[in-house]
């Protein structure tokens, strides 16, 4: 296949990336550690009403972070039904940390300090809350620089393979294009030239070159008959 047809599919590994993003959110901080719920800064986590009130949001944001799984593989599959990927690591690490960096920038902007729905370690005193949610969204945008730098150096790693296999490519042709050049140039001169020798003469098989040499040496052993007896055998003839 062309190399100019040959792709990574940059938007699988986004969503992968903010599928991934959600799951560490949601497993780590929410239930391993416990720092947080989706909804523990607007209804503390103090009554039973309220855990199940931000256990239920935590369902809902589990199950939007899958989406997001399922939407990538899905992009991925179709490409790979529709063209012939192109496998880069460093494209797949680079969209990976894109979406996981999008998604804990989106996160720690809009949930932690636009909304406040909840703050990353609500373990913590609440007056270093804001630098637990800082250092979130740095996070954030330090794994968006890192897959922007990865990305950048994956396609032109692509590009460069593309230029290789395009060389490549045009190298058979040309040597494809001479040999049926000059396989037409001999064609033509052989029908030019019908009384033409051939430039290989037909091998004469050993056998048979073995039959004219025992000819030749028996004809010059035998003696040469008198005149006499020509014109006998002609009489008796």
């Amino acid at each position: 296949m062309d190399a100019e047809q040959r792709h990574f599919p940059k938007a699988a590994g986004v969503l992968f990336g903010l599928g991934l993003g959600g799951f560490f959110d949601g497993i780590v901080l929410h239930q391993l550690l416990q720092w947080h719920h989706m909804l523990s800064s607007w209804y503390p986590v103090n009554t039973i009403e309220n855990l199940e009130l931000n256990t239920l949001w935590d369902g809902i944001f589990h199950s939007t972070t899958y989406l997001f799984v399922v939407a990538g593989l899905f992009v991925l599959w179709r490409s790979a039904q529709r063209r012939h990927l192109f496998w880069s690591s460093k494209l797949l690490a680079g969209t990976v940390l894109l979406g996981f960096g999008l998604f804990n920038t989106a996160e720690g902007i809009i949930n932690h300090h636009v909304l406040g729905l909840h703050h990353v370690n609500e373990t913590v005193a609440h007056e270093n809350w804001v630098y637990w949610d800082i250092s979130f969204t740095f996070s954030g945008l330090v794994m968006l620089a890192a897959g922007w730098l990865l990305l950048r150096q994956g396609e032109r790693e692509t590009a460069a393979a593309a230029t290789v296999r395009r060389g490549q490519v045009d190298a058979l042709a040309w040597i494809s294009t001479s040999a049926g050049r000059r396989t037409t140039a001999a064609r033509r001169i052989t029908s030019s030239s019908p009384g033409r020798l051939p430039l290989r003469q037909p091998r004469i098989p050993i056998l048979e070159q073995r039959r004219h040499l025992e000819e030749s040496t028996s004809d010059r052993g035998r003696p040469a008959s008198s005149g006499s007896e020509r014109s006998a055998s002609l009489f008796v003839a």
